[in-house]
C-alpha cells in the first residue's frame, strides 16, 4: 500500500527525462506516461510489483544516458491481533501491523495482586512469560492472555510434622484465598479425598488430618490449595520418628 520514490542526479543544459519500467511480463522496459522528473513516485503498491526495474533515460542535444537499473522490493505487512483479558495488559494491543520478514514484541503486565494464568499464540498454549517476541513474520498471528487472582499462603508455609511428637495431631495451612471460591487440596501434585482434611474459614484454612498425616513418607511434601480462579503453593516436611515407637 506505499509508494516508492526514486531519484536521479544529473547536470547539463536543457536536460529531459523519461522514466521507464519493466514489469517482468517478458515486454521489456517501456515508458512510463507523465513520468519526466527528475523523480519518480509509483502508485500504491502492492505485492504484484515486487520485482518490478526502474531505469531513467536523461537526454539532451549531446546524447543521452540510461542509469543504472533499480529493483523494487515490496514486503506484505502481516496483522498481529493481540487481546488480554481483565486483570491485566498486552502492549502493543489489538490489530498490529508487522511488515514482512521483521519482528513484534509483545509486553504482558498483570495488575497488582494477579498473575499470568495462561499465553496462547494462534490459538495454542505456550509457556507464560512477560514478553513474547515474534521473529521473521511471514503470516499473520494471535496473542491472547488471561489473569488470574494471585493467592499465597500466610500461614503454615515450609512448616513440619513428626510422627512422635504431633502423632495424634493436625498439621494446618492457610491460604489467602476466600473460603467461598475453594475447590480443593493436592499433595505431591494429586487431589487428595476431601476426608483427609479440614476446610474452615478464615480466609482459607486446611487442616490435615493425623491418619493421612501418617501414611506419608519421610520427608518434604508440596502442598496446594486451588480456588476457583487461583492456588497458592508451599511445601511441608514429615519427620522421621524419633519415639522407637
Amino acid at each position: 500500500g506505499e509508494k516508492a520514490t526514486f531519484e536521479v542526479t544529473a547536470t547539463g543544459t536543457n536536460v529531459t527525462y523519461q522514466w521507464k519500467i519493466d514489469r517482468n511480463d517478458g515486454k521489456g522496459f517501456v515508458d512510463i506516461a507523465g513520468a519526466n522528473g527528475a523523480s519518480y513516485t509509483t502508485g500504491a503498491t502492492d505485492a504484484d510489483c515486487n520485482g518490478f526495474k526502474y531505469q531513467c533515460v536523461i537526454s539532451n542535444a549531446a546524447g543521452s544516458v540510461t542509469t543504472d537499473t533499480v529493483v523494487l522490493t515490496v514486503k506484505e505487512k502481516y496483522t498481529i491481533t493481540a487481546t488480554a483479558e481483565e486483570h491485566g495488559s498486552i502492549s502493543p494491543n489489538g490489530a498490529v501491523e508487522v511488515v514482512e520478514g521483521s519482528k513484534q514484541t509483545f509486553v504482558i503486565t498483570a495488575e497488582e495482586g494477579y498473575e499470568i494464568e495462561s499465553l496462547t499464540v494462534d490459538g495454542k498454549s505456550v509457556d507464560v512469560v512477560t514478553s513474547y517476541t515474534f521473529e521473521n513474520v511471514t503470516a499473520a498471528h494471535t496473542i491472547a492472555v488471561t489473569f488470574k487472582q494471585q493467592y499465597k499462603i500466610i500461614d503454615g508455609a515450609d512448616s513440619s510434622w513428626n510422627q512422635s511428637t504431633d502423632g495424634s495431631g493436625s498439621l494446618s495451612i492457610r491460604g489467602n484465598g476466600a473460603f467461598s471460591k475453594f475447590v480443593n487440596v493436592k499433595v505431591d501434585g494429586t487431589i487428595i479425598d476431601p476426608t483427609n482434611y479440614e476446610v474452615t474459614e478464615g480466609s482459607t484454612i486446611i487442616t490435615l488430618k493425623p491418619e493421612f498425616l501418617k501414611t506419608l513418607s519421610e520427608g518434604s511434601h508440596t502442598f496446594e490449595i486451588a480456588w476457583t480462579d487461583g492456588t497458592a503453593k508451599t511445601s511441608f516436611t514429615v519427620a522421621k520418628n524419633t519415639s522407637g515407637s
